[in-house]
């Protein structure tokens, strides 16, 4: 077993809260800087930049893990990884049917730019991707793990768009065997508040959406190689 610096919880300039800098080699490269091994991005009810980063990382070596962080019908945030980018690519398939179809003012509510590898603006997505979806958050932790993917509820210790926030507690017959805190220095507190949460793993992340948030070398998890697959078994148990 081996000990790999993480940072979990990445935004792109196609999140409409993420700065246009968030570039798939602007984040890969931050990361490097920064000395993490692995990363994910989880843009917001979309996966348009997930592959321009995976391809952007293998100049540095650097993993970037497949992810997505869904706004439930509750306005939970759910973060899913999965050890290929097909794999996403057919969850996705299934969970896009859930969207609202509401389009982006892009005025109002920022731009949500496409890259490729290169950095490279292709386009626009042209449908609000800030809204809840209409799936329920018991139906898209089920839907993950149908998938062969983990789900992580994020950024649980937030008093908005976290599970405790929205429903007050996290259901305990649902697939789920890590939670994400954000902010390290409260995970004490918290945990000595909510004790119930102590029996899942956790993940502290940075939730960046500028290229100055994303972490140091600061939350660390033992796995057997350094692959998403790895880290996907790490997040399951």
């Amino acid at each position: 077993m081996h000990s790999y610096a993480v940072d979990l919880h990445i935004h792109t300039a196609l999140s409409p809260c993420g700065e246009e800098e968030m570039t798939p080699n602007n984040i890969v490269n931050m990361a490097a800087i920064k000395g993490l091994d692995i990363i994910a991005v989880t843009d917001h009810n979309a996966i348009g930049n997930v592959q321009p980063c995976i391809e952007a990382g293998k100049k540095l070596n650097m993993v970037v893990v497949p992810g997505i962080e869904i706004t439930t019908q509750e306005e939970v945030h759910l973060l899913a990884y999965f050890d290929s980018y097909q794999l996403l690519e057919e969850f996705y398939c299934t969970l896009k049917s859930n969207q609202m179809g509401l389009r982006n003012r892009p005025e109002i509510f920022g731009k949500q730019l496409l890259f490729d590898s290169k950095d490279v603006i292709i386009g626009e997505e042209e449908l609000l991707l800030m809204n809840a979806l209409q799936i329920s958050f018991d139906d898209t932790v089920r839907l993950i793990h149908q998938f062969g993917g983990a789900a992580v509820p994020a950024h649980i210790n937030r008093s908005s768009f976290s599970v405790m926030s929205s429903l007050g507690f996290l259901p305990t017959h649902l697939p789920i065997g890590c939670v994400e805190l954000f902010n390290g220095t409260e995970k004490e507190l918290f945990l000595s508040r909510h004790p119930e949460y102590k029996k899942y793993r956790h993940i502290i992340s940075s939730d960046a959406h500028c290229l100055a948030n994303i972490m140091e070398r600061i939350f660390f998890v033992e796995l057997s190689s350094l692959t998403a697959s790895s880290l996907i078994q790490w997040l399951k148990i």
